[in-house]
């Protein structure tokens, strides 16, 4: 208690809704507006409920970003997932080298006061309710003072990496 962390394990059973869809659910857009995401994989499985969260974020006046991987082989971003974020008007890029990070960052446009998932699972099927995955949740504003400040330096961190990241990050094929 008063840590601001939490930690969700897969397989879960259908019956569970997915973490990230929940936490993109409970998004308030006039408090966190600024959702940022870096992803190894987005599935054709999965695609569909995941552009219909993020567009529902973006219909409440959230700015939503994402990296994917596109490098080729297995791990090549579908043409029907960019069809579908393309569609969705969901501003996604992919990285011009191999990313296998799995992060969404969750806060407001001028602070570090947010929460940070990151972890093993992708955004696929498999990931919540077929392999051994796990997600690690950081909140700085479910934290006591003598943690805040270390999920806000964390935040920080994270979300460096992630515009750098961005920084060569070219337009999903």
């Amino acid at each position: 208690a008063g840590r601001g962390t939490s930690v969700i394990f897969s397989p879960q059973p259908s019956t569970v809704t997915d973490p990230y869809i929940q936490a993109f659910n409970n998004v308030d857009c006039t408090v966190d507006s600024r959702i940022r995401i870096a992803m190894f994989k987005l599935t054709d499985s999965k695609a569909e409920k995941m552009v219909k969260a993020l567009s529902s974020l973006k219909k409440r006046g959230c700015d939503i970003k994402m990296l994917l991987t596109q490098q080729g082989g297995a791990t090549t971003i579908s043409k029907t997932v960019v069809k579908m974020l393309k569609s969705a008007k969901i501003p996604a890029k992919c990285t011009s080298v191999p990313m296998h990070t799995k992060v969404i960052l969750i806060g407001p446009p001028t602070n570090n006061n947010g929460r940070i998932y990151a972890g093993t699972q992708n955004m696929s099927t498999s990931g919540l309710r077929y392999s051994e995955e796990h997600t690690l949740i950081l909140d700085s504003r479910r934290a006591s003072a003598t943690y805040q400040d270390d999920i806000r330096r964390a935040y920080g961190a994270y979300m460096e990496g992630w515009y750098e990241l961005s920084q060569t990050a070219k337009t999903c094929k």
